[in-house]
């Protein structure tokens, strides 16, 4: 990621970046960069996953999208994600992705989000995240 070189070569002094760009680079590279877990509030990202009825998909396979799901949830399915620098959505997983700090201790710390409204105010929150970023 050009934000995550900038970042390693100084131009930048912090950066708001996915916490797993920044685990993967510290694994794979051996990088010196490190995330900051906020005092304030995290934010958790949400990634959802769902299966669409035969009748509105246009490949009439709920059969395979039932067990990507099923997947995805199982032990196996969650120990990939954690390889991949992610955090389980099982609140019982025990593991956490390399060098993070424990999902349980993000969790404790989240910072309530109205998804929604990020969508419908998606612009203005674009401008006012700019604003904010680009002052001097």
């Amino acid at each position: 990621s050009v934000a995550l070189t900038k970042l390693e070569t100084g131009e930048c002094k912090v950066i708001m970046i996915l916490e797993e760009s920044v685990l993967q680079k510290r694994e794979m590279d051996k990088s010196k960069i490190e995330v900051i877990y906020p005092t304030d509030g995290t934010i958790v990202v949400p990634s959802p996953i769902m299966s669409i009825n035969d009748q509105w998909s246009p490949n009439k396979n709920s059969a395979a999208a039932k067990a990507v799901t099923e997947w995805f949830l199982s032990d196996e399915g969650q120990a990939n994600i954690v390889k991949a620098w992610m955090h389980s959505v099982s609140s019982k997983y025990p593991n956490h992705p390399y060098d993070a700090i424990p999902t349980k201790e993000i969790l404790k710390n989240t910072i309530p989000v109205d998804w929604q409204a990020t969508v419908t105010l998606r612009e203005e929150l674009r401008t006012k995240f700019q604003e904010a970023v680009a002052k001097k």
